[in-house]
């Protein structure tokens, strides 16, 4: 038998029993193969994950407040994840004590909801009207008062008394201010008068010094001079028995009174001869 023949005949024979063949090695082209699939596998479960979330969370609303600037916003913004198969939401807020007569209730269909600025502290829950729906713990926010400017005051030799308007701002609005408080004092102690004045008044005060003076001075007596001062502010009280406008009861809620204006006039015995 020629060497050629026994060597067809060995790579003819199969491999004896009980022999394990060796395995393949993994061709470059098999493993991106493989990677891709596991990428492929992955990218499906996270979709799987997103996609409910996307479309809405079950159960209860989880609101929050969005950044709020206490010098400058006019309103508070909560938001929340929707919700599956909630049309709408009821949401409940209130300023201060969570009372029965305090809490204001609203439906929206957004998810979020703005609340016209108020100072105290703000108090809000959110429910999705659905079946079972409960609603969400409260989330609370302590908002500031804004504060009015102070007016310019002057007042002359006739004891008259004037000052420059306030003016707030309502939702980017200026709006003069309604009313002012208005004390008087002499050598510079104040009377706790607080007199109200409507915007665009002013005071005169001749009779009330007249009335002073004449009860601790009379002629022939060394003259003293005396020191009249005012002081005016603007106040967030609008002075009303009857129900308020919105920019009243805006400027009631958000604002607070600012300070003192001042002013004040010596008294010389010419001056209160002139009066």
């Amino acid at each position: 038998m020629t060497k050629k023949a026994k060597r067809e005949i060995t790579e003819a024979v199969p491999a004896e029993s009980g022999k394990v063949s060796e395995k393949k090695k993994l061709t470059r082209k098999h493993k991106i193969i493989i990677a891709v699939a596991v990428i492929v596998l992955a990218a499906i479960i996270a979709l799987s994950v997103a996609l409910p979330l996307t479309l809405g969370r079950d159960g209860t609303p989880e609101p929050y407040f969005l950044p709020f600037d206490q010098k400058s916003d006019f309103a508070i913004t909560a938001e929340w994840k929707k919700i599956r198969n909630a049309d709408n939401y009821t949401v409940e807020y209130c300023f201060g004590e969570r009372t029965e007569n305090n809490i204001i209730k609203i439906v929206t269909s957004n998810n979020y909801f703005a609340v016209p600025r108020q100072k105290g502290v703000l108090s809000l829950r959110v429910r999705a009207n659905s079946s079972d729906a409960v609603f969400s713990e409260w989330i609370a926010k302590d908002i500031a008062a804004l504060k009015l400017p102070f007016p310019s005051v002057s007042i002359d030799n006739k004891a008259n008394v004037t000052w420059t308007a306030v003016r707030y701002d309502y939702f980017g609005e200026k709006t003069e201010v309604a009313w002012y408080s208005v004390d008087i004092g002499i050598d510079g102690e104040f009377l706790s008068h607080e007199l109200p004045y409507k915007s665009g008044d002013s005071a005169a005060f001749a009779a009330y010094i007249k009335s002073y003076v004449s009860a601790i001075w009379t002629s022939g007596m060394e003259w003293t001079d005396i020191v009249f001062s005012v002081r005016v502010k603007a106040t967030a009280d609008p002075y009303i028995s009857s129900v308020p406008t919105e920019k009243e009861a805006y400027l009631m809620n958000a604002y607070e009174d600012g300070d003192y204006g001042y002013a004040e006039l010596r008294i010389t015995q010419e001056i209160y001869q002139g009066l």
